[in-house]
């Protein structure tokens, strides 16, 4: 375990499993349980290039202000960054608008070499133990922060190169004014939890798979599933795929349906067999607007992306995105600058 540790300006490549790993005993009142952790500046081209047992370029796990920030990471044959598998917090752990975990302005690109399954972009997990059997979830919440990135170029096996993936129950993670597009798989995939929003994402999806993935009973090894509270709201997608849809068969929820609202959707051939079937596997387009309660201030419109044959998705500024409160984000440094100098 370390704490004050700053890893900048190096270049990692053809790692076997992990090029980076901060470790944590799960005693958050230890003298060395890991804070003030930065990762910055550095790039990582290739990790797990023989050891396939979870392997990554960046792992960290973490008691406060854990930052990954500014790295180019590329050619991982599964994550390209891995927060936690760790005991984590309570809700209350850090005051509002504070995180433990800052993953921000990450080029993560080109991952997963269609080796494995089951990874993301950006992989978070809590713990087995407490969130995936017992499903306690007053002591699930990760608190992460993963803000301006761009995640893109994916592939899995069979399944599973998603962006952002908050699996085991991991809650209050915050994903926000990220770049996600041309995945293999969905943009972001919340696997149960609580307190986690997507708001504010450029998505350009052209996977036949899902868009968005939610709870599902494989959370626990029996079966059951905790309460899934969750936001999707203000998020551009952008539908290239005609057998695309929202959720994926295996996705659905207990108790409370996900909040999903203010989005911008655009599809690419425009399909109206497939906008009938998108949103929802039991429900028509009405029926998830007047029943559950859901997109009913969101449009379907060409949201005007920049340019997407050079993958620039801010928006224009006569996008029809802004009637939805989205704002335009431009991530074009994090593609250009990101990476060791």
């Amino acid at each position: 375990m370390v704490k004050n540790v700053n890893i900048t300006n190096s270049v990692f490549s053809d790692i076997g499993n992990i090029a980076v790993t901060v470790e944590y005993n799960n005693d958050p009142t230890n003298t060395f349980a890991p804070r003030d952790i930065l990762i910055e500046q550095n790039t990582f081209v290739g990790c797990g290039v023989y050891s396939m047992y979870q392997p990554t370029c960046v792992h960290v796990k973490g008691v406060r202000n854990i930052v990954v920030t500014r790295n180019d990471i590329s050619r991982s044959s599964y994550a390209g960054i891995r927060v936690g598998w760790q005991k984590v917090f309570t809700r209350d752990y850090v005051t509002p608008g504070e995180y433990v975990f800052y993953v921000t302005r990450n080029n993560v690109h080109h991952y997963g070499n269609g080796i494995m399954n089951d990874f993301a972009g950006v992989y978070l997990s809590s713990n087995m133990p407490d969130c995936g059997i017992a499903q306690n979830m007053s002591i699930c919440h990760i608190h992460a922060l993963i803000s301006e990135n761009t995640i893109h170029h994916s592939e899995a096996y069979y399944y599973g190169a998603i962006g952002v993936y908050t699996d085991t129950a991991a809650s209050s993670v915050t994903v926000t004014r990220n770049w996600i597009y041309k995945l293999s798989d969905c943009a972001v995939n919340f696997h149960c939890g609580q307190n986690d929003i997507a708001v504010n994402n450029m998505i350009y999806h052209t996977s036949p798979k899902r868009v968005f993935g939610v709870c599902n009973p494989s959370v626990g090894d029996d079966g059951r599933m905790p309460r899934q509270v969750m936001t999707f709201e203000r998020n551009v997608i952008y539908v290239g795929n005609t057998n695309a849809r929202l959720y994926g068969r295996g996705d659905f929820w207990e108790n409370d349906m996900p909040k999903v609202d203010w989005n911008t959707y655009f599809f690419k051939p425009s399909d109206f067999k497939q906008f009938t079937k998108f949103f929802c596997k039991t429900m028509t387009p009405t029926e998830w607007v007047e029943n559950a309660k859901n997109d009913g201030n969101s449009a379907v419109a060409d949201p005007l992306f920049r340019n997407i044959s050079s993958d620039d998705y801010r928006l224009h500024k006569t996008s029809p995105a802004f009637k939805q409160g989205i704002e335009s984000v431009d991530l074009r440094h994090v593609l250009l600058d990101s990476g060791a100098c």
